[in-house]
């Protein structure tokens, strides 16, 4: 059977431990159907194929960013996007332009403030309420786990100085009590469950924009973590794009399980699982979200030894337990036993280890299946629990993009000790020596530019990307050259893999994606450059010359020559 396209004279890595390198692919439809040499890519090669010279570029399968919050993306298409500022003085004169341009607005939202620029109690509620005293400001850091607002927007949530802090949350307070207007973890929930979410159209807009961006960068697969942050128009978008057959590239997601509404909720999170299990031909839910502890940032990761002094926390502080661990094992027992996939949000050792344990549990009762369960960001983790993921089949979900001596690494090795923080934040080789299924993520919009290759990298040397690094704010400075825990660089086919075929397990899609091998979808990228041959500190800097999904080029770089396709059978 002779193929519709065949692409020959390329270095292709395949993903397949079998048969790790092959020169020439063929695919009809929507699928590979032979991976090997010239030679026999001959076979499949007519008069009416289509013949493309790859001249030795370098072909790979597609990227898959696992924990990527793709419908945040409307809060920087119709918001104020404070991404890649890093001064005060910037964010309040992005946010004045933003409410000059929109003089009659009702509120202004937007995010990416970094927590690095506001360190300790955060920014102060004084710097907006100089823009404007008569609408809402609310504003996101850019790990999520902050709101910086003004004095309107505090008024209208009712928060004052005799408002307790919520349930694994902080309202920090200025000297006298009064809120200072920075909300920690849940305590965001009090203003912004007081604003109307994205409309359904602002949604399809802004997730198709992230289409485009995830297309440049090689990525054809993306799981949210949370798709009802805002609400439900997120998914409502994602069905109707779907059903509209808008979407070209796999999307699935999570919702979250509130520690709050403990074992209760569960009812109500099983019927939203089996309405978003739908059979649709790109999008689908099936996952559910736990947040085990908070962020290094905020000083609420929750470790196994206690912060430093510096923390200003006082003796014997650990960070935030966010769920008892009894009602987190109860919980996990339950939607396991119902077949969801579990993805927990856990920072430091004390919140892995919990997670863990609760893993464990639910295979003590329930045995074990094909669950795939996974643990996300693994910021610190305990000598003797890396093995455990393995023993487990828990994945574990990295993200090696802030794996380096960068501004947020200083702050938080001030809090926790710099002894400390040497050999134990961002372990990457640990987990593959372990033998664990190792899985690597951006987090966007957290990493706002949520290129994998940079994520590789970054894992690879431990340092600063030179072309992207979102805390480094003066790359002259040498200290961010400084490679913490170098033991923890890893290779670049591990990161490879983590980034592809890993992923593609992760979230139940090797059957069909994640490696260059036949009968599976045709899903790949060519680069300008070979990402296992240049020099590690050169991989972030290789671009995308085209992305193909399901058979279909669905980007091609206008920077890059043209790969021509041909009728020409001399070389058969």
């Amino acid at each position: 059977m002779y193929a519709e396209i065949v692409f020959k004279n390329g270095v292709i890595w395949t993903a397949d431990r079998l048969h790790p390198l092959a020169q020439a692919i063929a695919v009809t439809g929507e699928e590979i159907i032979f991976c090997g040499s010239n030679a026999d890519a001959c076979a499949y090669t007519g008069e009416k194929t289509q013949v493309h010279d790859l001249a030795g570029r370098f072909m790979m399968p597609a990227f898959i960013d696992g924990h990527c919050h793709y419908t945040l993306t409307a809060d920087d298409i119709c918001g104020v996007n404070l991404q890649g500022m890093n001064t005060p003085e910037a964010y309040l004169r992005a946010i004045g332009d933003k409410l000059a341009a929109r003089p009659n607005a009702e509120f202004i939202r937007g995010g990416g403030f970094l927590e690095a620029v506001f360190p300790d109690v955060g920014p102060d509620k004084a710097l907006l309420d100089a823009i404007s005293l008569d609408i809402p400001i609310v504003i996101v850091s850019e790990t999520y786990h902050s709101l910086w607002v003004n004095s309107k927007a505090l008024a209208i949530a009712g928060i004052n100085a005799h408002t307790p802090d919520p349930l694994n949350g902080r309202i920090e307070r200025n000297s006298l009590g009064e809120p200072s207007g920075c909300l920690r973890e849940t305590a965001q929930a009090l203003v912004l469950e007081c604003l109307p979410d994205w409309s359904v159209e602002e949604y399809k807009e802004s997730i198709l924009h992230f289409q485009n961006l995830a297309h440049r960068l090689g990525i054809t697969g993306a799981c949210d973590p949370w798709l009802d942050i805002h609400g439900q128009n997120a998914t409502s978008a994602l069905i109707e794009l779907d059903d509209q057959r808008q979407i070209k590239m796999n999307l699935r997601g999570a919702i979250l399980a509130a520690p709050a509404l403990g074992q209760e909720q569960f009812p109500a999170l099983n019927s939203r699982l089996n309405t978003l299990r739908r059979q649709g031909k790109h999008f689908q839910a099936t996952t559910l979200k736990f947040f085990a502890d908070g962020i290094f940032e905020t000083k609420t990761a929750l470790m196994l030894e206690p912060y430093a002094a510096a923390a200003g926390k006082g003796d014997n502080y650990y960070g935030e337990q966010n769920w008892n661990s009894s009602e987190l094992q109860a919980l996990f027992t339950t939607a396991d036993k119902a077949h969801w996939q579990l993805h927990i949000h856990c920072i430091a050792d004390g919140a892995v280890r919990q997670a863990l344990d609760a893993f464990e549990h639910l295979q003590k009762t329930n045995g074990k299946r094909d669950s795939r369960h996974c643990i996300a960001h693994a910021t610190a983790c305990a000598a003797e629990d890396f093995p455990r993921f393995k023993a487990l089949g828990v994945s574990v979900m990295l993200n090696t993009f802030w794996a380096s001596r960068d501004k947020t690494w200083l702050m938080i090795a001030d809090w926790i000790g710099h002894d400390r923080a040497e050999r134990y934040l961002y372990p990457v080789e640990s987990f593959f020596n372990a033998g664990a299924i190792v899985t690597n993520a951006s987090d966007y919009p957290v990493t706002a530019w949520p290129n994998p290759l940079i994520g590789i990298e970054t894992a690879v040397t431990r340092q600063p990307a030179d072309n992207y690094h979102p805390w480094v704010f003066d790359y002259s400075n040498p200290v961010h050259q400084q490679v913490p825990w170098p033991e923890e660089r890893t290779s670049v086919e591990r990161m490879l893999e983590a980034c592809t075929v890993n992923q593609a397990w992760a979230n139940f899609m090797e059957s069909y994606t994640g490696s260059i091998v036949p009968g599976k979808k045709a899903d790949f990228i060519i680069l300008n450059n070979n990402p296992l041959s240049v020099a590690a500190e050169d991989i972030g800097v290789i671009t995308v010359h085209q992305t193909w999904f399901e058979g279909e080029c669905v980007y091609r770089a206008s920077s890059q020559p043209d790969i021509p396709a041909t009728h020409d059978l001399t070389s058969c």
